[in-house]
């Protein structure tokens, strides 16, 4: 994924880039951000977990969503 930034709402983040990295393995989920602002970078990860049960008709689910972010 690749997407840039113009605005008029905040200058600082005018031109900037973000860079996405997206796998995914069974119920695992990892993603990867990597922003390039003019002033400053962003460095975000998360990792997360789903999980999906049925009892008869009654349908469960459960999602554990991690992030670490760096700026």
């Amino acid at each position: 994924m690749f997407a840039t930034i113009n605005d008029n709402l905040a200058h600082e983040v005018d031109n900037g880039r973000i860079y996405g990295l997206f796998v995914s393995y069974d119920r695992w989920k990892l993603s990867q951000y990597i922003s390039d602002y003019k002033y400053f970078n962003v460095y975000q990860t998360g990792l997360k977990y789903s999980y999906s049960h049925a009892f008869g008709s009654l349908k469960t689910g459960l999602n554990l969503v991690g992030k670490y972010i760096l700026s």
